[in-house]
């Protein structure tokens, strides 16, 4: 039962940690905008660095965030 339940909180935990991120990174300018993955790549930096793609990501952030608070909240013992 309480491997069940360190199994629950890691989920819930990994989940709104990777949502709070996902939704908060794509707008702090330094970490975004100074990225050496994408360095050099003009196309590829127009579409990392638009609006657009920022919201979607945002928006898996919001996603995740439900997802862990979905398992915070529907969590029971197993029998």
């Amino acid at each position: 039962m309480w491997a069940a339940r360190l199994g629950a909180a890691i989920e819930v935990m990994f989940f709104v940690e990777a949502g709070m991120l996902l939704m908060v990174m794509p707008w702090i300018p330094n970490i975004w905008t100074h990225n050496s993955i994408v360095a050099g790549h003009v196309v590829l930096q127009a579409v990392v660095y638009s609006g657009f793609f920022r919201g979607v990501v945002s928006g898996l952030g919001l996603i995740n965030l439900g997802l862990g608070i979905r398992a915070a909240f529907t969590y029971e013992d197993p029998k």
